[in-house]
C-alpha cells in the first residue's frame, strides 16, 4: 500500500515531521516477492526512523481497518487503470506478468484479486513478517 494517503503516509511523514519521506515499495518475482520500505531522514534521526517503521510495522500485525483496506484497494486499483493508458507501461506490465506468472493476467482479474484480499490476509502476512523477524535475532 503506497501513495499520498495511504496508512503508511499518514501514520508516518504526517505525524514525525523528523522523518523526510516514507514509501513503500513492492516487486514480484515467480516463486516470491518482496515488500520494502524506503524512508530518510537526517543522519541524527536514524535511531528515531527505525523506531517509527518498526513501530507501524507492528501496528499493521494487530489491526487494519476495512476503510484502510477499501482505501488501499482504491488506491491501488486507480494507479493500475491509470498506468495502462500508455503503451510503454502496458508494454512493462506485459513482461512483468509473463516473467513473473507465465502469462498477462487480464486487467479485470488483477482487480478481482485486488478485491478479494481482506484485512484478515493483511494482519495474517504482517504476523508472519513480524515472526520470521524475531526467529532471525
Amino acid at each position: 500500500m503506497q501513495g499520498m494517503y495511504s496508512r503508511f503516509y499518514t501514520r508516518v511523514l504526517n505525524i514525525y515531521h523528523r522523518v523526510e519521506s516514507a514509501q513503500c515499495v513492492t516487486a514480484s518475482y515467480t516463486d516470491s516477492g518482496l515488500f520494502m520500505i524506503n524512508c530518510s531522514s537526517l543522519p541524527e534521526d536514524a535511531h528515531f526512523l527505525l523506531a517509527v517503521i518498526t513501530k507501524e510495522l507492528r501496528a499493521m500485525s494487530r489491526h487494519i481497518s476495512e476503510e484502510e483496506l477499501s482505501r488501499a484497494k482504491n488506491q491501488l486499483r486507480s494507479s493500475l487503470l491509470m498506468n495502462l493508458e500508455t503503451k510503454g507501461i502496458q508494454y512493462e506490465d506485459i513482461s512483468r506478468q509473463v516473467q513473473a506468472i507465465g502469462y498477462r493476467m487480464p486487467v479485470e482479474q488483477v482487480c478481482a484479486s485486488v478485491d478479494a484480499v481482506t484485512v484478515q490476509d493483511i494482519v495474517r502476512v504482517a504476523k508472519v513478517k513480524h515472526l520470521l523477524r524475531n526467529t532471525l535475532k
